[in-house]
């Protein structure tokens, strides 16, 4: 972890954890209230330091895109001109109940040599995608946790996003009128329909499958294609068609 000084007096800390998130802070003069506390947690979609990071419009972000959160935490506690701080961070995915991230972001000792704690702030820059992969779509909760060492207290705050796939609603409406169509009026063969669907995408890819939907395949090859599908899908007809 390095340490190095920048203009007026502020200090800059970077630190990069175990592959998984990069972390900068900076400390610089703010307001305080009584007690550890994050006073500022927003989506962003540049940061270039304290008070000085472009707002997001939302917190949806397509999937590939890293999720970028701004933090300022005040209320730390002075000892021999230094103060320790630790911050943690759990990202959950609601949809899976999965644990994504739970990760040690920075732990550190920071000179504020001649700076009145009054007047200290801590500015954080989350940078948040899991480790050599994207996030999967779906609902995700972010609990970022500040540890104020030389003070013994702490602060916890959460903040949630969405991750769409960029193509979602073009995908999506292809997606069910493939099912729709291969379901008809019965609905126990739903399962299978969708075990096809995975089957041609993952087999073929989406271009090849549009061009299934449009009938823009030879006929001969599509049907060589559908029954590879039926084949891999056999365990999912129902039991009483067969």
């Amino acid at each position: 972890m390095k340490t190095s000084q920048i203009t007026k007096g502020f200090w800059a800390i970077f630190a990069l954890t175990v592959a998984t998130l990069l972390v900068a802070g900076c400390i610089g003069n703010g307001e305080l209230d009584d007690g550890l506390g994050i006073t500022v947690l927003e989506h962003a979609e540049e940061i270039r330091g304290l008070e000085d990071y472009d707002v997001r419009d939302n917190n949806v972000y397509p999937q590939g895109e890293d999720v970028l959160i701004y933090m300022e935490a005040e209320g730390f506690e002075v000892r021999d001109d230094i103060i320790e701080i630790k911050q943690d961070i759990v990202v959950t995915h609601l949809d899976t109940g999965d644990v994504i991230l739970d990760d040690t972001l920075l732990e550190d000792e920071i000179d504020v040599e001649g700076m009145p704690p009054e007047m200290i702030t801590v500015w954080l820059d989350n940078d948040i995608y899991p480790e050599n992969e994207v996030f999967e779509t779906g609902d995700y909760e972010v609990e970022i946790t500040v540890y104020d060492v030389v003070g013994d207290q702490s602060t916890t705050e959460e903040a949630s996003f969405t991750v769409e796939d960029p193509n979602g609603e073009e995908d999506g409406l292809l997606k069910s009128t493939y099912i729709e169509a291969c379901v008809g009026e019965d609905e126990e063969f739903r399962e299978y329909c969708e075990c096809t669907y995975d089957f041609l995408i993952d087999e073929y890819g989406e271009e090849v499958f549009e061009q299934i939907v449009a009938n823009e395949i030879d006929p001969e090859e599509e049907g060589e294609m559908m029954d590879e599908a039926a084949t891999a899908c056999l365990d999912k007809i129902p039991e009483e068609s067969l």
